[in-house]
């Protein structure tokens, strides 16, 4: 049986498609009643994955969870803080739980999905906080793995979700900072695809991959190409830094449940790229360009 945590996100759910195709016995950990919304617990009842609900912050939940299995995939994580979900206490916290968890059954296999350009000193809270996850599962006895995926792209993409955002609104497109930062993002079917092929082999254990898409782009160029998705035409006009985290800010607490604050502009203005040679070589992957998608996902956000 192998555990899957945040099995109804957009990863998650793919990894859960993939092990049941691989004749895999699969378990999927997801909050309960929230969930039911995007309606893939009932289907993955139906396809026999058994379903767990509880929070990954509570220990005792996490431990049923992880009961008869000899794999973990953890999926679970929030990119934004909310009040009902801080960055700390699910990307921290409650990755501490599972490998606690994990220790204590003898669980041997743990895949931890993080992202690219987690460093300890990051003034991002989520990459601060994926870093120290991060450490939380080098440090465990088990057989880990961590992924560092870009960006990801599918039926939704977070990225476009908060550039369309961003753009959207008034005459010209602000661009916070240099605009240079190089993002290189990546398909969710090629994320899954290097979990799943990471966990029965034994060359990936110890080992921290980052996973990145086939083309590379420029904060700059990802702006200019949602305003030309829409149809717009918009002058770009940068901004300093911290003017914009300020106008971020503003923008969060006029619209709470708007795709930006402070923090994501923090990490949208970081690099999250890499050479995918080591990936290429390591696992198969079908290295879906993200321009393909682009219009799709421009029109959903």
């Amino acid at each position: 049986m192998i555990l899957v945590t945040g099995g109804t996100g957009l990863v998650g759910n793919r990894v859960v498609q993939l092990l049941i195709s691989n004749q895999q016995s699969v378990r999927v950990m997801a909050r309960g009643l929230a969930d039911w919304k995007e309606s893939f617990l009932p289907q993955f009842r139906r396809i026999g994955v058994d379903v767990v609900t509880g929070d990954i912050r509570d220990p005792d939940r996490v431990a049923a969870a992880v009961a008869g299995c000899q794999a973990i995939v953890n999926c679970a994580g929030v990119m934004r803080s909310t009040p009902d979900y801080p960055c700390d206490e699910i990307n921290i916290q409650g990755t501490a739980n599972l490998a606690a968890a994990a220790e204590s059954q003898g669980i041997q296999r743990f895949i931890q999905i993080s992202c690219l350009s987690v460093t300890q000193h990051s003034e991002c809270q989520q990459l601060s906080s994926k870093w120290q996850a991060e450490q939380i599962i080098k440090s465990s006895k088990f057989h880990w793995t961590i992924m560092r995926p870009s960006f990801v792209f599918g039926d939704h993409c977070h990225l476009m979700e908060l550039l369309n955002f961003w753009t959207a609104h008034g005459p010209i497109i602000p661009v916070v900072g240099s605009g240079l930062n190089e993002i290189r993002p990546i398909s969710a079917d090629d994320v899954a695809a290097c979990i799943v092929q990471s966990i029965y082999n034994r060359k990936t254990a110890s080992q921290t991959y980052e996973l990145v898409g086939p083309q590379s782009y420029t904060l700059t160029q990802l702006l200019e190409m949602s305003v030309n998705n829409q149809g717009k035409s918009k002058p770009l006009f940068k901004l300093p830094t911290k003017l914009g985290l300020r106008l971020a800010g503003l923008i969060a607490r006029f619209i709470p449940k708007g795709p930006v604050d402070e923090d994501v502009i923090k990490f949208i203005t970081t690099d999250s790229t890499g050479d995918p040679a080591i990936m290429q070589s390591t696992f198969q992957v079908k290295g879906l360009p993200f321009e393909s998608s682009l219009k799709q996902l421009s029109i959903k956000g």
